[in-house]
């Protein structure tokens, strides 16, 4: 069964996926499909793909003009996991609580936010079928834009134990509560996907610490 979610870009980066559909001779849902499915599978090596793999490129490719981005809705027990950062971010104005997550640089973007995941929260953390993605609006600078892709995740376990580099807190909060927490905009889809989540029935019962 097929969900259908939304992808908001800015006119610049509008501009420049419209020509990377053209280039790659495939629609929009085409082409973010395939960048989300196609990018873990040797596929995009293939000399017939090459119109593809230069096309996701532009997008993680170490000289884009963009920061890709992975963040993870982990839900628990009734609860959805935020964190806290320890200082200002360098690239979104007044980003303080968010959904856990960090830059990907690979094609492979479930194996790669598996594993920021794991390094920042201390525990395995399983992300399953993407949400939404959209530009972040307040990034603080024109360039980069920073591109925010959002997965739907499972956690093995309720300990967490944060990377006090990356996290300086943690809550398990209600979906309803989200939004209490966060000083910085979301979208219409993580809304009615947080909405769409049952109510919580138990908190999970182990603190969070650091390492």
């Amino acid at each position: 069964m097929r969900k259908v979610i939304s992808l908001s870009l800015g006119p610049e980066l509008l501009t420049e996926f419209d020509e990377m559909a053209k280039a790659a001779r495939l629609s929009h849902s085409e082409l973010f499909r395939n960048f989300i499915t196609e990018r873990s599978r040797h596929e995009l090596t293939s000399p017939g793909n090459a119109p593809m793999r230069d096309a996701i490129v532009k997008l993680v490719g170490s000289d884009s003009a963009q920061i890709v981005v992975g963040l993870a809705i982990i839900f628990h027990a009734g609860k959805v996991l935020v964190v806290s950062r320890p200082g200002q971010d360098p690239n979104v104005k007044n980003l303080h609580w968010a959904f856990p997550g960090g830059r990907l640089s690979t094609l492979a973007m479930r194996q790669e936010i598996r594993q920021v995941l794991s390094q920042r929260l201390g525990c395995d953390i399983v992300p399953n079928s993407v949400i939404g993605a959209r530009v972040i609006p307040e990034t603080t600078r024109a360039q980069p834009q920073v591109i925010a892709i959002y997965f739907d995740a499972t956690a093995t376990t309720d300990r967490i134990v944060l990377d006090p580099a990356r996290y300086s807190e943690c809550a398990w909060v209600s979906p309803s509560d989200v939004y209490a927490k966060f000083t910085t905009s979301t979208s219409d889809e993580i809304s009615r996907y947080l909405a769409s989540l049952p109510n919580p029935k138990s908190v999970p019962k182990t603190p969070s610490r650091h390492g």
